[in-house]
């Protein structure tokens, strides 16, 4: 992912945005999408931002000097929060990476959980969960855990029981040479689990952009592989999303017998929603804010019918802000918050946000980066804010 940021400046001057305001059951065309472009909002346009309640660092910490791929829950059992992560230092000491799983080394010598309380102050519970692995995805449903990261042959999705962090089963899920593995998605919809990530030619390994040729246009986007499980991982079904052109790094709910898969329309695009129904016959898109990615992080609020999102605006000359967005039912902007302002000093990375009673938690990491030697510092760190949610 990182080293196509370093060429945002120039290539967001030649990507061409797709862009609409048509409903979501209509599907996009392109002399819709230049009439409508300037209607769009950009990604770091302010629209009602949320208040800010707490902003804090999850990493580093006397434990781990480094944090990526952060995820926030609430856990009933304890009353009690926890954050995971993958990382590279546990009590202040590097571990053997593992050699042979696909992914980056933000998450190559594991994961761990640490546990806050109501009050956001740090418990003494907080260890490894998995060794080794690299890009990784968890979701939480009921009191278990499910963690997708690279394995020797592709994924591998490991089942715990959050009481006891214990291992409870796991699989592989051999992947073929057009299905990439890294920076991928992991929902539970419909009462299934769904691993997602790019699909393209030689993506199998390759860089976040979806393919393993550095030519390739990361302002073009790609298609992405879905491999579904039920909750006791028995494989259901594969296919591939092959409607319109998007990206990985994205996130799905399932609403009212629609799933809403919101993704970027390229690694350098614009965000949108692609629709399907519940036999996934394709409905349309919509696209949503202009020079956004990576929504990594998308939550229904059903008493009050609003979709949360965070993600990155890739607006401004090579920036990487993470972002929030609430939209109504139809996918009406209401609210755009930029939660950091971070400018080149940081990237922010990867945000995700859990909505628990009347708060949104958004997560996310940063990196620096060199711009002489245009190189990534590999300094991850686990960051959080907190806002209000919306009251309509």
């Amino acid at each position: 992912m990182k080293k196509y940021l370093a060429l945002l400046s120039c290539l967001l001057l030649l990507a061409s945005c797709s862009s609409t305001q048509e409903s979501v059951v209509q599907t996009e065309l392109p002399q819709e999408k230049a009439q409508n472009e300037s209607a769009l909002p950009s990604s770091l346009e302010n629209y009602e931002p949320l208040e800010l309640v707490k902003s804090m660092e999850i990493t580093p910490d006397e434990d781990y000097s480094s944090g990526a791929f952060c995820r926030f829950y609430y856990d009933e059992n304890e009353e009690a929060f926890f954050t995971t992560f993958g990382t590279g230092m546990v009590n202040g000491a590097a571990q053997p990476k593992t050699q042979d799983y696909v992914g980056g080394g933000e998450g190559g010598q594991g994961s761990v959980y640490k546990y806050y309380s109501t009050e956001l102050k740090e418990l003494d519970n907080t260890d490894y969960y998995v060794q080794g692995g690299g890009d990784l995805a968890t979701v939480m449903v009921g009191d278990m855990f499910y963690h997708l990261t690279g394995g020797p042959t592709g994924w591998r999705l490991s089942k715990y029981d959050v009481k006891t962090w214990k291992e409870l089963d796991r699989i592989e899920i051999d992947l073929t040479e057009n299905e990439g593995a890294n920076d991928e998605m992991l929902a539970y919809v419909n009462g299934m689990l769904i691993a997602s990530s790019g699909y393209a030619e030689n993506a199998k390994g390759a860089d976040t952009a979806g393919n393993a040729d550095e030519k390739k246009d990361p302002s073009v986007g790609i298609y992405t592989h879905h491999h579904a499980f039920d909750l006791d991982l028995n494989p259901l079904d594969s296919w591939i999303f092959e409607d319109t052109l998007h990206s990985n790094g994205s996130s799905m709910v399932f609403v009212d017998g629609v799933y809403q898969f919101v993704t970027s329309t390229a690694f350098f695009g614009d965000l949108m929603v692609m629709q399907y129904d519940e036999e996934w016959n394709y409905l349309g898109s919509k696209t949503l804010i202009k020079d956004a990615q990576w929504p990594q992080g998308t939550v229904y609020d059903e008493e009050n019918e609003l979709y949360y999102v965070a993600y990155l605006g890739i607006e401004g000359g090579g920036r990487s802000e993470v972002s929030l967005a609430v939209f109504d039912k139809e996918w009406t902007l209401l609210s755009n918050t930029v939660v950091t302002d971070y400018e080149k000093e940081f990237f922010g990375g990867r945000p995700s946000l859990l909505l628990h009673e009347d708060q949104v938690y958004v997560v996310y990491d940063k990196e620096t980066h060199n711009a002489e030697t245009m190189e990534w510092n590999k300094d991850w760190q686990c960051q959080m804010s907190v806002f209000a949610g919306l009251n309509p």
